[in-house]
């Protein structure tokens, strides 16, 4: 029976070296940190390299990123749909998940145009690729797009030209009632 006075652990436990602490020691005078200079004074940060670019800065522009804001959409083939489902049933996200297509009834997914669908169903998905979306019109279903894809684009310069054009319209526009008044109070 184990008890307090005859317990001992399982693996030995070694001392941690203790350095510095004169030459009778063994790890005395320089305490293995050499003779002067940065390393031997003070504490450094990891991976500095004297100035130089450390080597997780030279090397991890390579590495590419990751997107916090990704959204990750799971693919649900149209020909695994028309396996499952009868006619004119309606195809959703707890149905999808009932029968295993999908993760969880809270998962982003989104329709794909693989195979043929030969019933007509009411498919409401998070997103369709427009192949799925011709195929279901042609099998006489219809879809219902809950997240529709929206392009967003890097450069704002086709916005800035619209703003531009706008402006020059509204002032067109503007210029031309004028004129128009003008030409009203000149009849009158």
């Amino acid at each position: 029976m184990i008890e307090q006075h005859n317990f001992k652990l399982s693996s030995t436990r070694k001392n941690r070296k203790r350095i510095g602490r004169g030459k009778s020691s063994g790890q005395g005078t320089y305490a293995g940190r050499g003779l002067k200079g940065q390393k031997a004074r003070g504490n450094i940060k990891l991976g500095f390299e004297g100035g130089q670019l450390p080597i997780f800065r030279r090397h991890g522009h390579k590495k590419g990123f990751n997107n916090i804001n990704r959204v990750e959409y799971q693919a649900v083939n149209l020909n695994r749909i028309d396996k499952i489902y009868k006619t004119d049933q309606v195809v959703n996200a707890n149905s999808l998940y009932e029968n295993g297509l999908i993760e969880s009834p809270d998962t982003v997914y989104k329709i794909l145009g693989h195979g043929v669908l030969s019933k007509p169903l009411k498919i409401i998905g998070s997103r369709f690729s427009k192949n799925a979306k011709k195929i279901i019109e042609e099998a006489g279903g219809t879809f219902e797009e809950l997240d529709p894809y929206e392009k967003k684009v890097r450069s704002r310069k086709h916005l800035r030209k619209a703003l531009v054009k706008n402006k020059q319209e509204n002032s067109d526009n503007s210029q031309g009632q004028k004129n128009q008044d003008d030409n009203g109070s000149v009849d009158k």
